[in-house]
């Protein structure tokens, strides 16, 4: 058995920093966002949780919100056993298995602005008719560029975060609660 040497971390802790700044960073800069409002010119006042009342509050995010978790909840049941099923289909031994590893990975290779372009066809509505098909990130992608709130869209970003958390939290745990 081989012994851990603490040098190694010394490798590790570059990468380490820079991860922690390009992620704090930009934290702290939508928390700053979520409680000023600005009219402009990099003039920003303080508003205190005013956004976080009114996003919680809005029926527009409510609506988006539902549509988002209905959207994940119908994919997740659709991927799911989807992707059981492929895995437990796979040959184990033989000839197939490098075939079938390298058709499971080919959408891998597809590169992520091509997928990004597909989405966008897809979402060439941007919610419509009104705001029907609106989910929650599209909803904020508009406030925030469309109509350059960046107070409320701040807000709902860091709501958004806290749900996602939340239920990400909430199946690491039913999922570890077994594990000793």
């Amino acid at each position: 058995m081989k012994s851990e040497n603490p040098r190694a971390w010394l490798f590790v802790l570059p990468v380490l920093v820079l991860v922690a700044f390009n992620a704090l960073v930009p934290l702290m800069t939508v928390v700053n966002y979520s409680v000023q409002e600005t009219f402009g010119n990099n003039q920003f006042f303080w508003a205190g949780l005013r956004w976080f009342e009114e996003i919680l509050r809005s029926e527009r995010f409510h609506a988006a919100l539902g549509r988002q978790l209905l959207f994940t909840f119908t994919i997740l049941i659709i991927e799911v056993p989807l992707g059981i099923a492929i895995a437990l289909a796979m040959p184990r031994k033989g000839p197939w298995v490098p075939v079938c590893l390298v058709l499971m990975a080919l959408p891998l290779l597809i590169p992520w602005n091509v997928v990004g372009a597909m989405w966008n066809i897809f979402t060439l509505t941007g919610g419509g008719p009104g705001n029907s098909t609106t989910l929650l990130s599209i909803d904020l992608v508009k406030i925030a560029l469309g109509q350059f709130d960046l107070g409320p869209a701040a807000a709902m970003s860091l709501i958004y975060f806290a749900i996602t958390l939340a239920v990400s939290w909430l199946f690491y745990t039913l999922m570890t609660k077994d594990d000793p």
